[in-house]
């Protein structure tokens, strides 16, 4: 749990957070992003919905790059 807050300060610092609705969205994008999309090393580079899901690391040829918050947070999905 530290870590997952560590990395979103660290992440979060690097934009500017208009309101509370803007920080709703951004709270959801880094869930995604933090979840879904960035590997750990933790997990032998799986992300922790492939953990989750008992999913292997995906052979997907449809890959799809996905970006939030201008570059800060991005990587590529696995489109199944």
């Amino acid at each position: 749990m530290e870590r997952l807050f560590g990395t979103f300060k660290q992440q979060i610092r690097k934009i500017i957070v208009e309101d509370g609705m803007a920080l709703s969205q951004r709270l959801a994008e880094f869930q995604f992003w933090y979840n879904a999309i960035r590997p750990h090393q933790n997990l032998k580079g799986q992300t922790p919905d492939e953990i989750w899901h008992g999913k292997a690391i995906p052979r997907s040829k449809n890959w799809t790059y996905v970006e939030f918050w201008n570059g800060v947070l991005q990587g590529f999905y696995a489109r199944e």
